[in-house]
């Protein structure tokens, strides 16, 4: 049986959290002995983890909160030098058969792991979640010299995978593409949008837009105020927590505005496609995307989306509203909020298109890596 160690360093409970534990409960069908090693503490991802019964071992105290800058990773690396010589870690280590890191610092703590422990002929695989690497000076040497032990570069888009090819060019030949997947069960929802705009409490005759984010820079909540000033029509609902989520609040008030935004914080992992099916749009701003879950739920869920071209990527096929500016994304906008037909045709579009990326061709493609190199 394949012994497999997944290194992951979670924030709160984020969309890298939620495709891990879809993945997981996947694997768990699969009969593969696996383990979780989280790099940092998150009580609601171990939650999660804990009532899905799956295996994991939490070897720091330490919150990286709901978004962590490149800093904060950066220390809290470094704190986890301390804890490499944990009993639980060097015996997990020893009897491993393939190792997984997923992203910053779970590839650099592996590499440190490897100079202690040795290779002890583990297959050793890494995934990269976004698009941007270093591209210049001391890091990037160190970046590549460590991405050099791992026998398998996996980029979870071709967006992703061309970043890593353009970035290493050295290690293109070990540079595959596996997308992230959706558990298309969970959005097969009967209940209408009235009714679960009573049990939600969300206004009944309005059109509802969503988004579902961590509220970080990249995420750009700020150009959303902007839209709702200048499209009539709509209520935002706004998903998440984060650092410039008061910046925003602030914001809202100053222009009036808080009639047509709803802050709702953080929403339990279960209930978010509730929330998207009781929505009419999702409008996505954000500017900094390896593969968005979020944006594969609005999918699921039948919602017309629309993103900006920064963050497109071709798994999510031809019917995503991709705006080439601000200016179009507000077009796409309004044309959605006045356009019934336009915004109903173009949700079932792309919920068919979800159909493509069903978490289960996602972990077969996962398993044969894993068990076959």
């Amino acid at each position: 049986m394949v012994k497999l160690i997944i290194f992951h360093t979670p924030v709160r409970y984020g969309g890298g959290e939620r495709q891990l534990v879809l993945l997981s409960k996947e694997f768990k069908k699969q009969n593969l002995d696996f383990i979780i090693i989280n790099l940092a503490k998150s009580d609601e991802f171990e939650q999660e983890l804990k009532k899905e019964n799956i295996n994991f071992l939490t070897i720091t105290n330490k919150s990286l909160g709901d978004s962590p800058s490149k800093r904060k990773y950066l220390i809290h690396f470094l704190s986890l030098l301390t804890k490499i010589f944990n009993k639980d870690l060097k015996n997990y280590w020893d009897n491993a058969e393939t190792i997984w890191a997923r992203d910053f610092p779970a590839n650099f703590f592996v590499y440190v792991l490897i100079k202690i422990f040795g290779k002890k002929k583990q297959r050793f695989i890494y995934s990269r979640h976004f698009y941007k690497n270093p591209d210049h000076g001391i890091f990037k040497i160190i970046y590549l010299k460590v991405l050099s032990y791992f026998d398998k570069l996996i980029g979870v888009s071709e967006m992703v995978s061309e970043s890593l090819k353009n970035t290493f060019p050295n290690l293109k030949d070990k540079i595959i593409t596996i997308p992230n997947g959706i558990d298309l069960s969970q959005f097969e929802i009967q209940e209408n949008k009235e009714s679960l705009r009573k049990k939600l409490n969300l206004p009944l005759n309005k059109i509802l837009t969503i988004y579902v984010a961590r509220f970080t820079l990249p995420k750009n909540h700020i150009f959303l105020i902007d839209v709702v000033k200048k499209v009539d029509g709509f209520v935002m609902i706004l998903i998440g927590e984060g650092e410039t989520k008061e910046k925003i609040i602030t914001k809202i008030k100053e222009e009036k505005l808080e009639g047509r935004f709803l802050l709702l914080g953080y929403i339990k992992n279960e209930l978010i496609p509730l929330y998207l099916k009781a929505a009419d749009i999702c409008l996505f701003p954000s500017k900094g995307e390896g593969f968005s879950n979020a944006i594969l739920e609005a999918m699921a869920s039948g919602l017309p989306v629309v993103i900006f071209k920064d963050i497109y990527s071709q798994e999510y096929g031809n019917n995503i509203l991709v705006a080439n500016s601000e200016e179009e994304f507000i077009n796409y906008t309004k044309k959605l909020i006045e356009d019934e037909k336009f915004r109903k045709e173009i949700g079932e579009k792309l919920k068919q298109d979800a159909l493509k990326l069903d978490i289960r061709n996602v972990v077969m493609q996962y398993l044969k890596l894993i068990k076959n190199g």
